[in-house]
């Protein structure tokens, strides 16, 4: 699915002694792989509670609405048994748009030669076209032996789509190991006037490692057109090109609502560039982790999509009126989304003394905020609940996962006692997880906070 990149502000100030980049609100501007790193972490720490029960899955069907990202399943977890029914969640009505091939907004810009990605965009767009007219003369070394041209591109990452007279004439993408992109792709050229637009995209900035400010991305080249037969090579770099940083969707705020969505019984499918939208109604090999890491190291899932399951946050879902848009980028079939809900008859959560403060302690001032350690919370879902009941608390080292706790051998005797204070009677409840709220009932020992409640 799609997702949308706030950029930091123009204006930089740079920290003379190591040339640190700095927005205007003080804060590091650290490229999105970084605060993806600190999402995925977090996530992590909730995948126990958040996959502890079977899903009730649900087809989107066949009725779409749409405009152009590659579709993928997707799925929402429900912490509690509510007033939803999971499964009619998502509807069966789905519309689409077309995104257009190439220069189509009205801020896109020409320049001579090649232009890196990174500092043209500016985090304002993963997309950057660079788009090409050339006229192909009737005696051209191209067209006099029929055969077809090759068109040849290099790109530093991470990848790229070229269209030719307005189809998709091929794709290519980096790897973990190396981002570049070359590709060389066989197209038709016709007599007199042809376009060229090559599509690049980036997914996720390296913001560590040597001079790793330096590699930049997008299409450097060279690009050039290639004879099959004659050898004959044009080099279109240095020609001008036409630029448009991001896509028209974007510029259109289709997730916020849109007239020119289309409806019809026939869905578009395994086609490229286009923005579907749905409204709901209510290599590998054995793995041995031993030895370093590299990236080539315990592949799963190899020729499939690296991540077919995306997490729905409830607050995210409305009970109606909810949109799901999605960018499909080189063709694929939405029907294929499904959308699955996980339920639980209680609201549990587990934290140790090792995990992070909470977000909003970061930039805490205060060094005794700082020093509180991590804190366990826990929110009924749904408007006029609280909490009635403590089914488990324990302090030391539990077991178990959400439904099945069970104490350790080290167990503070306090801690059902102060989590029924904390919570019992509210809508959410906050308790720090550390010896100085339930005391230190085995020193020396790492400890965590485990507790489930209900909700009425």
């Amino acid at each position: 699915m799609d997702s949308t990149v706030t950029s930091s502000p123009p204006i930089l100030k740079t920290n003379p002694r190591c040339g640190l980049r700095i927005g205007v609100d003080g804060l590091t501007r650290q490229p999105k792989w970084g605060h993806l790193k600190d999402l995925h972490k977090s996530i992590k720490l909730c995948e126990e509670a958040l996959v502890a029960t079977d899903p009730v899955t649900s087809s989107l069907g066949q009725n779409l609405e749409i405009n152009s990202m590659t579709v993928i399943p997707s799925f929402v977890h429900q912490s509690l048994k509510g007033d939803a029914d999971s499964a009619d969640t998502l509807g069966s009505s789905w519309s689409w748009i077309y995104e257009p091939v190439g220069i189509s907004k009205n801020d896109a810009f020409m320049k001579p030669g090649l232009l890196e990605q990174i500092n043209t965009t500016a985090d304002k767009s993963d997309y950057l076209w660079y788009s090409l007219s050339t006229v192909i003369k009737d005696n051209e070394p191209f067209l006099e032996d029929g055969s077809q041209t090759v068109l040849h591109v290099e790109s530093l990452g991470h990848a790229l789509h070229a269209f030719v007279n307005g189809k998709l004439a091929g794709s290519g993408t980096g790897n973990a190991g190396n981002a570049k992109v070359a590709v060389k792709i066989p197209v038709t050229l016709l007599p007199g006037k042809n376009t060229i637009d090559l599509l690049s995209l980036t997914a996720g900035l390296q913001n560590y490692g040597a001079f790793f400010e330096l590699k930049g991305a997008g299409i450097t080249g060279p690009v050039k057109l290639e004879g099959l037969k004659n050898g004959t090579t044009v080099d279109l770099s240095s020609l001008q090109w036409t630029y448009q940083i991001g896509l028209k969707g974007e510029e259109l705020g289709l997730s916020s609502g849109n007239s020119r969505w289309l409806t019809q019984p026939a869905l578009p499918t395994e086609q490229p560039l286009i923005w579907y939208k749905v409204s709901p109604t209510s290599g590998c090999s054995n793995c041995n982790y031993r030895g370093s890491y590299s990236s080539s190291k315990c592949l799963k899932n190899c020729a499939k999509p690296s991540q077919t399951l995306y997490h729905v946050p409830r607050s995210w879902v409305e009970s109606s009126g909810n949109t799901l848009v999605l960018f499909e980028e080189i063709g694929g079939d939405p029907t294929q989304i499904a959308f699955a809900t996980r339920q639980s008859a209680s609201l549990c959560s587990h934290v140790s003394e090792s995990h992070p403060l909470p977000v909003d302690m970061w930039s805490s001032n205060s060094e005794a905020e700082r020093k509180a350690g991590p804190v366990l919370s826990l929110e009924c879902p749904f408007p006029n609940q609280v909490i009635s009941s403590i089914k488990f608390a324990s302090f030391g080292t539990p077991r178990g996962t959400c439904g099945s706790f069970s104490h350790g051998q080290c167990k503070s005797s306090r801690a059902l006692s102060i989590v029924q204070k904390a919570c019992i009677g509210s809508k959410s409840c906050s308790i720090g997880a550390s010896a100085g709220t339930f005391g230190d009932p085995c020193r020396g020992v790492a400890k965590s906070l485990a507790v489930e409640a209900s909700c009425e």
